[in-house]
Formats: C-alpha cells, sequence, structure tokens
C-alpha cells in the first residue's frame, strides 16, 4: 500500500467519480483506475460499487476512509515536526521547493535571488507529478512547488511565476531548420513524436491543441521514448519532429538537431508557484518568481 494510492483512493471517495477525479488529479483516468484496482487488489476487497451508474463507496470503502486519513495526517504530522526542528533560531533556513521537469535556467535564477537574501540557505528540490507535488504543499512536506496547471487549485494560493514556451525539435538537415520564423503548420507533412498522453496528458494535449487551431492533425511518427532518446534519434532516419518545454531542451545540446520556437500563440503553458502558507522565504520565493517573470 502506497501513499500515493491513499490520495487517489481519498479524491475518488470524495468526488464519486472517476472523471472528475482524474481532472482534480490532473492525471488520465486510467492512472486513477489502475492504482484504486492495485490498492483492491493488496486489500482484497472492493472498495467502490462501480455496478450502478454512480460510483458508491462499499462497506470496505467506508472504513478505509477515516483509516487512509488518519495515516496523511500523520505523515502530514512527521512533516511539521521535522520542519519545526528546522525552524529552531540557530538552524538554517530551509527551502523545499517542488518543481516542475524541465524548467531550465529559471529556476536557477529563482534560487539566486534567495541566495542573495538568505546566504545560508538549505534547498531541498523534489521533481514529481503536478498531483504529488500539490499534495506535499499541502501536507507541508513542500514549502511550495512550481507547477504547470490547466486550471486553478481551489485550496493553495496560486501564484503565476512565468510562462513556458513550448519549442520544436527537427532534424538540423531539414530545409525547415533554417527557417527563424517557424509556424506549427510548416510541419504539417511530418511524423510527429509526442509523449503519450497518459505520461502527461496536459503537455499532450496542449500540442495537439495548437495543431488543430493551425489547421492540421499530425501524423503519427516512431513512438515517443523518453525524450534523451527521441531527441538523439531524430538526427537519423525518416524526417520527424517533436515537442518540449524550452527548459528541456537547454539539457539537450546537440548539432544533429535544431531545437525552433515556433510563432503560434498556443505553444506556451502557464508555470504557477503553489503554497500553503506564508512565511519570511516563501514571501521571498514569491518575489523572486514575480522577478523572473518579466525575463
Amino acid at each position: 500500500m502506497e501513499i500515493k494510492q491513499l490520495r487517489i483512493f481519498l479524491v475518488v471517495a470524495e468526488e464519486l467519480h472517476f472523471a472528475r477525479s482524474a481532472e482534480r488529479l490532473h492525471v488520465v483516468q486510467a492512472v486513477v483506475s489502475q492504482q484504486i484496482r492495485r490498492l483492491e487488489h493488496e486489500l482484497g476487497q472492493p472498495l467502490f460499487d462501480r455496478s450502478k451508474r454512480q460510483v458508491t463507496l462499499t462497506a470496505a470503502g467506508c472504513r478505509l476512509v477515516p483509516e487512509a486519513r488518519a495515516v496523511l495526517d500523520a505523515v502530514a504530522n512527521a512533516a511539521a515536526s521535522v520542519r519545526c526542528r528546522s525552524d529552531e533560531p540557530d538552524a538554517p533556513p530551509h527551502l523545499r521547493l517542488g518543481i516542475a521537469g524541465g524548467s531550465g535556467t529559471r529556476v536557477d535564477l529563482v534560487l539566486d535571488h534567495l541566495g542573495a537574501q538568505f546566504p545560508d540557505l538549505l534547498v531541498t528540490l523534489e521533481i514529481g507529478q503536478v498531483w504529488e507535488q500539490l499534495d506535499a504543499v499541502r501536507s507541508g512536506a513542500l514549502d511550495a512547488a512550481l507547477v504547470r496547471l490547466p486550471r486553478d487549485d481551489h485550496d493553495l494560493d496560486m501564484v503565476p511565476a512565468w510562462v513556458d514556451r513550448i519549442i520544436v525539435a527537427i532534424p538540423t538537415r531539414h530545409p525547415l531548420a533554417s527557417i527563424p520564423d517557424l509556424a506549427l503548420s510548416d510541419l504539417a507533412d511530418l511524423p510527429l513524436r509526442l509523449i503519450p498522453s497518459e505520461q502527461n496528458p496536459a503537455f499532450a494535449a496542449t500540442v495537439l491543441r495548437a495543431c488543430a487551431d493551425a489547421g492540421f492533425e499530425p501524423p503519427t511518427g516512431t513512438p515517443f521514448r523518453d525524450l534523451q532518446t527521441t531527441v538523439l534519434e531524430l538526427g537519423s532516419g525518416p524526417p520527424s519532429w517533436t515537442a518540449m518545454y524550452e527548459g528541456s531542451a537547454q539539457a539537450l545540446p546537440t548539432e544533429r538537431v535544431t531545437f525552433r520556437p515556433v510563432t503560434d500563440p498556443g505553444m506556451a503553458v502557464q508555470m504557477w508557484l503553489a503554497v500553503r502558507e506564508k512565511t519570511e522565504l516563501v514571501d521571498a520565493l514569491v518575489e523572486a518568481c514575480l522577478r523572473v517573470r518579466v525575463l
């Protein structure tokens, strides 16, 4: 039994709807169903009755709700205990910050701003899924998290940090690589190697929606592997393209592939700073994000 399974279970128990639960957790519905099935298999009991039009808790599910909440409360209390220890007068300031993959150099700039104000600052960075980061902020396991969200979160303060551009990667040998003002429509005939929606639903939906707004549905290319492997493979074989956050490209230098921004307005995602409670350090973090936003 895993903490994330209990968190997903409680969301479904509150929503009594798998699709709404997936939307709230910012994952695809298949992930929610899979985690609930695994939890039910481990417990040897069905937790939800899916036989009716409306999802309902079984007797076992009803018994698990207070127990799951107690476990998550214990996790939050443990985090709070550690936080109190780190807030002792002689302890250096400690920031536990969740970050999104592909954040690039902006996180470095934010930490540089903080370091100027807090020379002894200790920073712990955590990378994870959006819903995991938000749950960690809610529980106190993280002081704040930089996340990309399709909508605001109702029980946390969501501060707009900056806008992340989505750029494209194409083989350097392809004629389109030399076009400075590239538009998505220029890529309409090239196969797209896009990260599967089950791995990153918000990103995949953003790219496909931008392509649709540009008037085309991209042909599917060779299946996407991991980002680094896919980018390296673009340099050889039949021409194709992929998309990524601009920050990700900074860590993938290769002369065989050219990274290009596109002129389409839909190829960008808002980065948010999620915070639960304000402290002097968190206030400084918010100010640092606002400074970086204008770059």
